[in-house]
């Protein structure tokens, strides 16, 4: 039997995907509801009472009667607010289950899988106070199945923002978070449309920084990739 945190859980999963799928604009395609659950792994019924409450909550809506579907503007306020301020919960949804689904738990119907690596786990948003500290991100790198060519370039890209920019501490911080998040991408199969948009916020902050991960090839392929 699903849990109520599971439930919640796979809300927040549903949403994520088609804010995604619609590259963060509300109104922008028709995205099949029926194949976004079989991405998440989902039988029917369970895509079905996912959607049906995201709906009845005006953060998704029916385009067509085949399960046609796309993310409202309240749904895509509501993804951004989450991926903005983690540690706070939004109008729909507990700060908790947004850090634990997107760190390293995919929920299947009744059942949790846990994804990622060593990544994930050290620089997920629910750690994001020990992955400050390079010598934890040394290592959690260090850990990783990442390439050597990656780990190298995030590793620099760390020691730049460390040593060589002159920021604020607000603005460093903002970036750290936004490197770590980056490197969680990675720890979880990259979806180019985040790393595009992280890397983005970490350019307007730190140049030297984003220069620096766009020298990866792994990164500088989404970074080129359209949509």
């Amino acid at each position: 039997m699903t849990t109520i945190e599971e439930r919640k859980k796979n809300r927040w999963l549903m949403l994520q995907k088609f804010y995604e799928l619609a590259k963060g604009r509300s109104d922008y395609e028709i995205i099949d509801m029926w194949k976004v659950g079989e991405q998440l792994g989902w039988d029917r019924e369970t895509t079905e009472t996912t959607y049906d409450y995201l709906q009845g909550e005006g953060l998704l809506k029916a385009m067509t009667l085949g399960g046609g579907a796309a993310i409202t503007h309240d749904g895509v306020k509501e993804v951004e607010k989450a991926e903005e301020h983690p540690q706070e919960p939004t109008l729909h949804f507990p700060a908790f289950i947004v850090n634990i689904t997107d760190s390293s738990e995919t929920v299947h119907g009744d059942r949790i899988e846990v994804r990622g690596d060593a990544v994930g786990a050290a620089l997920g948003r629910g750690a994001q106070a020990e992955a400050r500290d390079i010598n934890v991100y040394r290592e959690s790198l260090g850990r990783s199945a990442f390439d050597a060519e990656l780990k190298r370039v995030l590793i620099e890209a760390r020691e730049a923002l460390e040593e060589g920019e002159e920021l604020s501490a607000d603005d460093k911080n903002d970036a750290l978070d936004d490197l770590n998040k980056l490197a969680q991408e990675f720890g979880k199969g990259p979806s180019a449309t985040r790393v595009q948009r992280l890397w983005n916020r970490i350019k307007e902050i730190a140049p030297t920084v984003a220069a620096i991960l766009a020298s990866a090839v792994s990164i500088s392929k989404l970074l080129h990739r359209d949509g």
